[in-house]
């Protein structure tokens, strides 16, 4: 018989040390802790505090007119910039409404026009009728020339939208579903 390749092993036990039953309590000194005190400064401006300018000037004679210099132009700078963008906003928006002023009137122009068209077309309609009923053209003429103004009338007023109608329903059932 083959010999088999598997070995016994044995496992090595490693004894574990002793654990004391409670904890025991770290011994602490009896001198009192020492007490620090920190102090800290912010400073936010373009300029620093006077005494730190004092100190700059010391280092570098001059430096503190130079920092109020540089600070005094860069809010002229700053000044420049919102005063060109606060123009460049009312240029916009007299832009903007020159454009809107614009579109109004060519409204109101196309319905003007519109309705002297109709005018128009409603007088030599009716000019026609007239001068079928005094020339005995017939009935058929005369009503046709009747018939194009009077059913023309008859749709602007049915087109028309009405308050309450179907469009402010819809947008009132839209904004209902809105949360």
């Amino acid at each position: 018989m083959p010999r088999s390749k598997t070995r016994n092993r044995q496992l090595k036990t490693v004894p574990r040390p002793a654990r004391p039953a409670t904890p025991q309590p770290v011994p602490m000194p009896h001198q009192p802790a020492p007490i620090f005190a920190a102090q800290a400064k912010f400073h936010h401006g373009p300029l620093p505090p006077a005494d730190e300018l004092a100190n700059y000037d010391r280092t570098l004679s001059g430096a503190a007119d130079r920092i109020i210099r540089m600070a005094e132009q860069q809010a002229q700078h700053r000044q420049h910039i919102e005063r060109d963008s606060l123009a460049g906003d009312q240029i916009a928006r007299q832009e903007q409404l020159a454009i809107e002023r614009g579109r109004i009137v060519g409204t109101i122009w196309s319905e003007r026009i519109g309705q002297l068209f109709g005018f128009a077309i409603a007088a030599g309609c009716l000019g026609g009728a007239f001068w079928g009923m005094t020339h005995d053209r017939g009935v058929a003429t005369i009503g046709l020339f009747l018939g194009i103004p009077i059913l023309s009338v008859v749709k602007a007023f049915l087109s028309r939208p009405q308050a309450g109608g179907a469009e402010e329903k819809k947008s009132a059932q839209r904004s209902e579903r809105r949360p």
